[in-house]
């Protein structure tokens, strides 16, 4: 008895060989010389089709589109490449180091209120001082080296 699978569920071998030609396509267009130069015969650039097909063969479509429309100055590598189809983030536009999770912040110590007593205490002790009075008061403690 023969058994069907989900071909949904399996992961592909590779990204059709038209489709990485449409993305060296654009590569191309974007970077001329810099990107056809890697590929100097037909059979270099059939291998590097198949190679780059297999790499992003379980990327999806629209974190190709992603990464086409994001890309850097210098031609992509292979790995640079998919880093780019991985930075994809379908929340944010962008995901920089800004939208990062990072680790919650340890709870601000609480003030002991004796301490905070003695320092408003020395700030209401102070005269008051004019704008002028005080740009020459932090002249002086600056020259006395405080």
């Amino acid at each position: 008895m023969q058994t069907s699978t989900n071909t949904s569920t399996q992961k592909s071998a590779a990204l059709p060989d038209a489709w990485v030609a449409a993305i060296f396509k654009r590569l191309g267009l974007n970077y001329g010389n810099l990107w056809t130069s890697q590929f100097p015969t037909q059979q270099r650039t059939d291998e590097m089709i198949a190679e780059w097909g297999k790499a992003l063969a379980n990327v999806q479509p629209h974190k190709i589109k992603h990464a086409l429309e994001h890309l850097p100055d210098m031609p992509p590598t292979l790995p640079q490449f998919r880093r780019l189809c991985e930075c994809h983030n379908d929340d944010w536009e962008h995901r920089g180091a800004a939208y990062k999770p990072f680790p919650p912040a340890l709870p601000k110590p609480k003030a002991k209120p004796d301490t905070v007593a003695n320092a408003l205490s020395a700030i209401r002790a102070r005269p008051r001082m004019t704008p002028d009075e005080m740009a020459a008061e932090a002249r002086r403690l600056r020259e006395a080296g405080q």
